[in-house]
C-alpha cells in the first residue's frame, strides 16, 4: 500500500501554502496513486484528491474529498481543505465558513478558527470574525488571526511585533502599523518579504513604494514605483 500519510502531508502543504506542484509532478503523483488501485481509505483518497487539485482538477478534488468524509466521518481535514479551496479558488466565503465550522465541530484547532474568522470577515460580519480571531489567538500567535485583529482595530502594534512568522497578511498589517508609528524602514522590510512571496501583488508593491518614500530611500522608492507601474499595466488596479 502507498505511504498515504507522507503523500498527504506533502499534498496538504501544497494546498495550504498555495504552492504549485507543477503539472508534470502532479500527474506523476496521480499515476502512482491510481496504480495502487482505487483508494479504499480516507488517507489514500485525500492523497489522490490533492494530487488532482495540484493538476487543476478541482471538481475531482471536491468529489474525492467528499468521499474521504464518508470513509472517515471523524476526520476534520477534508472539511478544512475544502474550506481553503472555496475561500481561495472559488471566492465563496460563506461556503468556506461552513466547511471550517464543520472541521471545528470535529476538532478544535486555532488554525481553522483563524481561517473561519477570515472567511466570516470577508462576508461582512466583523463582530463574529473578531470572536474567532480571538479564539485562535488563545493558543498563541496565529498570523492570520493577528492580521485580522489588526485590520479590525482590535490589537496594537506590540502584539504584531511579538507575532513571528512570514504570513503575507500579517506582514502587510504590521507594515501599516509600523508606518503609522514612523517606523518606515521596518515597514519596508516587512513589505519586501510580502513582495518576495507575492511578486504580482500591485497593492504590496505600491505599499512598499510608500514605505521607502517615507523612509527617505528615494532610489528604492523610484524602483518600487516603476515596478508598480509595470504590474499595473499587466494586472490593473492597486
Amino acid at each position: 500500500m502507498i505511504n498515504a500519510k507522507a503523500v498527504t502531508l506533502l499534498s496538504v502543504a501544497v494546498v495550504c501554502l498555495a504552492q504549485d506542484m507543477g503539472l508534470q509532478a502532479s500527474y506523476t503523483a496521480i499515476r502512482k496513486l491510481r496504480a495502487a488501485g482505487a483508494p479504499s481509505t480516507a488517507n489514500d483518497t485525500k492523497a489522490l484528491a490533492v494530487a488532482y487539485y495540484a493538476a487543476g482538477q478541482h471538481l475531482l478534488f471536491r468529489m474525492l474529498m467528499n468521499r474521504a468524509m464518508q470513509l472517515d466521518p471523524a476526520d476534520p481535514e477534508p472539511h478544512y481543505l475544502l474550506g481553503r479551496h472555496y475561500a481561495s479558488d472559488v471566492q465563496d466565503h460563506t461556503k468556506a465558513a461552513d466547511y471550517y465550522r464543520a472541521a471545528l465541530a470535529l476538532k478544535p484547532d486555532p488554525v481553522v478558527s483563524a481561517h473561519l474568522g477570515n472567511a466570516i470577515e470577508l462576508t461582512g460580519d466583523s463582530t463574529s470574525a473578531l470572536r474567532y480571531y480571538r479564539e485562535a489567538m488563545r493558543a498563541g500567535c496565529q498570523p492570520l488571526a493577528a492580521a485580522g485583529l489588526a485590520r479590525l482595530g482590535a490589537v496594537k502594534l506590540d502584539v504584531l511585533d511579538r507575532c513571528g512568522g512570514a504570513h503575507p497578511m500579517l506582514l502587510r498589517e504590521r507594515a501599516k502599523l509600523r508606518s503609522t508609528a514612523g517606523r518606515h524602514l521596518e515597514a519596508a522590510r516587512d513589505l519586501e518579504q510580502v513582495v518576495r512571496q507575492e511578486p504580482a501583488s500591485t497593492a504590496a508593491v505600491y505599499q512598499l513604494y510608500r514605505a521607502y518614500l517615507a523612509a527617505g530611500e528615494k532610489a528604492k522608492a523610484a524602483a518600487s514605483l516603476e515596478h508598480y507601474r509595470k504590474l499595473q499595466a499587466v494586472y490593473g488596479g492597486q
